[in-house]
């Protein structure tokens, strides 16, 4: 969920061919066990990841440094509205169609809005394949420390997202009130 959720298809692909090899290698171990609960996660995740396919060649959806123009080049909202200094800060993405396309409870609707609301990290996050001279002095690839900042700073931070899967009208007002409350005044 966390390589989808962060755009890395190939990691994902990954994954699902482990878990397939996995769930068939636990069938042919333990027999007498049911798997129909895993093998449905697989041909959910399978299923979800057809259904996104489709959309891969076309342009992508979250912010491109190379296809986008700067935010500060966009055209801007009224002038009464900009007094208020209006910002995207928190989003409510829900999805309730009982047949959707899901994987876990992230259906694909709700997952193209939440990549479409991320703004893709740009330059500190993919530094140069040279190599660089370590600590102790020997050559070897660059890395990303763990707790280097990736965000570009000249892009607005990313919205808070609460993801809902068929919630209840008094879960999404708890979210929502919840939101609101967390909001600067």
């Amino acid at each position: 969920m966390v390589c989808l959720v962060s755009n890395r298809r190939e990691m994902v692909q990954q994954l699902v061919n482990q878990l397939k090899v996995l769930v068939d290698e636990c069938k042919r171990t333990f027999q007498e066990t049911d798997f129909r609960e895993w093998k449905l996660v697989v041909q959910e995740i399978v299923r979800f990841l057809k259904a996104d396919t489709a959309f891969l060649n076309i342009r992508p959806l979250r912010y491109s440094l190379v296809l986008d123009p700067h935010p500060d080049v966009l055209s801007h909202v009224s002038a009464s509205a900009t007094k208020r200094n209006l910002k995207l800060q928190d989003a409510i993405l829900t999805s309730y169609h009982h047949n959707e396309v899901k994987f876990s409870e992230l259906t694909l609707d709700t997952f193209r809005m939440l990549q479409c609301l991320e703004w893709e990290p740009s330059g500190s996050f993919y530094p140069s394949s040279g190599s660089k001279i370590g600590q102790d002095g020997a050559s070897g690839p660059s890395r990303i420390s763990c707790f280097q900042d990736i965000a570009d700073p000249t892009l607005p931070p990313n919205p808070r997202k609460a993801v809902l899967y068929r919630p209840s009208m008094t879960q999404f007002m708890a979210v929502l009130a919840t939101i609101c409350e967390a909001a600067s005044p």
